[in-house]
């Protein structure tokens, strides 16, 4: 089959380029997120709890970061988003959450500052080419210093069971031991591609932050990051072959399994699992 029709069909649905977000996921929130709905749909999308609070967070350490405003008023300006962003319906959990933006920004930016991250540029668009990729890939780094870049990671608290006085308890948001995520190192690896710069992942909770470089950690000294970045590429093929076959979403629903019991593939609101379903049509 051509490139020729590989392209129209992009086309046809709708894709100019691809992410970390579009080339990672499962094939089939693949399908129905880029080819059963539009871009329009999908920035309709709601964020959820703990992209709120990822962006709130993300929001202080980049204005302390790239810009030197006080980090007391970076994390106002933080929570007054958080608590104008309606994504958690759950009132003990968004206030919980709330909570916790002061220490996991503080924790962050005490961090970065002790790994040489200052007068840094916020939210770096880069657009890179891959071999046998149709579309250029794009993405926004969180900071941009000198030679180095950051991706921050929350960790958020996590509901456990009701304690003895009725109360709800709260587990830890857990940062990794000893490696980072292994999804967070393969979007590291498509960034420090795309860049040229030493990678590294910081990773923030209530009561600790951690910053995995290549110089703590195996997993981003280049040899692993190489392997990374293929395997991201080869995900992205996959896809690709998806596409060449069909731009119909059904047809493509029709050849691969939804796994509808994997809890974080299908992640979603109830209304949009509905519609998931229907085109898999069950």
């Amino acid at each position: 089959m051509s490139d020729k029709r590989l392209l129209d069909n992009l086309e046809k649905i709708g894709v100019r380029h691809f992410s970390y977000s579009s080339g990672s996921s499962h094939l089939a929130r693949f399908i129905f997120n880029y080819v059963h709905r539009s871009a329009e749909d999908r920035r309709k999308d709601v964020i959820g709890e703990a992209g709120a609070i990822g962006t709130a967070v993300h929001t202080a350490v980049q204005e302390n970061i790239a810009h030197g405003i006080d980090i007391d008023d970076a994390i106002k300006a933080a929570i007054i988003y958080f608590d104008e962003h309606p994504a958690c319906e759950d009132l003990v959990k968004r206030e919980r959450f709330r909570e916790v933006i002061a220490p996991m920004s503080t924790n962050l930016v005490e961090i970065l500052h002790q790994s040489g991250f200052t007068n840094c540029e916020e939210e770096h668009k880069f657009s890179v080419e891959l071999p046998d990729i149709a579309l250029p890939v794009i993405g926004f780094v969180d900071l941009v210093g000198d030679g180095i870049f950051a991706e921050i990671k929350t960790k958020c608290p996590v509901k456990t069971r009701k304690l003895k006085d009725g109360s709800q308890g709260w587990g830890k948001g857990r940062i990794p031991a000893s490696e980072p995520e292994h999804a967070h190192v393969m979007q590291a690896a498509l960034y420090q591609y795309a860049m040229g710069l030493t990678p590294s992942i910081c990773y923030t909770a209530e009561h600790e932050a951690k910053i995995f470089t290549p110089f703590n950690c195996k997993s981003l000294q280049q040899a692993n990051l190489d392997r990374s970045l293929e395997e991201f590429r080869q995900k992205l093929l996959m896809k690709q072959n998806l596409i060449r076959l069909s731009p119909d979403a059904k047809k493509l629903a029709s050849i691969v399994d939804p796994e509808w019991s994997h809890i974080y593939i299908w992640k979603i609101d109830d209304e949009l699992r509905k519609e998931a379903k229907d085109l898999w049509q069950l």
